[in-house]
């Protein structure tokens, strides 16, 4: 699979040089990267493959952790969704923004955060990133104590 990547790129190349000579080149640059990434990984591919063959047999005997990776990947989408109906109604409030037209000229109309829409803006991206390294990390810990034991 690592090798096929590499011709397939390969006869990409040669098969665009003489259509299309600017893709050919990139494709050309492409598969001398791959060749030099397959080089470099290559003595990597038995502990791979030793780490899948185990990961796929920790997988098969306990069944329940795709139940909980699904589970938690439902639960984080509407997590998401929540705190995109409350972020935007929180944002669209009267004291979030700044009216600049009551104190500019007619041709600078615009809107724009204020001191506490900014703050505000802040905690709910905050509070959003801290939720959702909650939420992978619970799903890591309880992969890694079935795993442990």
């Amino acid at each position: 699979s690592l090798w096929f990547s590499v011709v397939l790129c390969g006869l990409a190349a040669l098969v665009l040089l003489p259509l299309a000579p600017p893709a050919g080149i990139v494709y050309a640059i492409f598969t001398v990267c791959l060749v030099w990434y397959a080089r470099r990984v290559q003595n990597r591919i038995p502990y791979a493959a030793t780490n899948l063959k185990c990961g796929i047999t920790v997988l098969k005997a306990n069944l329940g952790l795709g139940f909980v990776s699904f589970v938690s990947m439902f639960g984080l989408l509407g997590y998401c969704l929540g705190w995109s109906f409350g972020f935007a109604g929180t944002i669209q409030l009267d004291m979030m923004t700044v009216d600049s037209s009551a104190s500019s000229s007619i041709e600078n109309n615009s809107e724009g955060l204020s001191t506490i829409g900014s703050a505000v803006a802040f905690f709910f991206i905050l509070s959003f990133y801290w939720t959702h390294q909650v939420l992978k990390n619970i799903v890591r810990a309880t992969v890694s104590g079935v795993v442990g034991t």
